[in-house]
């Protein structure tokens, strides 16, 4: 590359060499501070919040699909049977309002749902800790021996083993 002139001056061979090194993509990444510049930072988040996003969804269909055997409720309105998959509202019909009494923080499979779709979670520890908190509150609200604290307990284990599953499925594809 030729800046003016004829000939080559040895300020036009400084100069190509310092153009050269500017274009130089090994060079562009040292500049920013490492192996990857930001672009490939930005594009490596990216994708680790879209398969973030996909094992969730995933997982939370799983919840969603929990089978309770022997529970009088499968014609019932649920989603598949499940009274964790239904939104939880006051005035509503699937809690008494003195549910929103005790409960101060209520959490349902419909809620995480549309986290999951609209991209709140940044964690798998964002997603686990609202699925623990659906089986907390079950567990504050049915105290004692009653069907929904059995089938609370079935929900628990059940969801051990999905959020087992797909914090692995995380962790094997990174």
């Amino acid at each position: 590359m030729k800046i003016g002139g004829r000939g080559s001056s040895s300020s036009n061979k400084r100069l190509r060499i310092k153009m050269n090194d500017f274009d130089d993509p090994a060079s562009k990444k040292k500049r920013v501070g490492g192996d990857i510049d930001a672009s490939d930072t930005l594009a490596k988040a990216n994708y680790e919040q879209s398969r973030l996003e996909q094992v969730l969804e995933e997982a939370v269909d799983k919840l969603t699909r929990c089978k309770f055997p022997n529970a009088p409720f499968k014609h019932s309105g649920y989603p598949f049977g499940n009274p964790f998959a239904v939104r939880l509202e006051r005035h509503g019909n699937v809690v008494p309002d003195e549910y929103f009494d005790v409960i101060k923080d209520p959490c349902d499979l419909a809620k995480i749902k549309e986290r999951v779709r609209t991209g709140y979670y940044t964690s798998f520890k964002m997603f686990e800790t609202d699925v623990k908190l659906i089986i907390k509150n079950s567990y504050d609200f049915h105290q004692g021996p009653t069907l929904m604290a059995k089938l609370t307990k079935h929900f628990e284990n059940f969801s051990k083993n999905v959020l087992g599953s797909a914090k692995s499925k995380l962790l094997s594809q990174k």
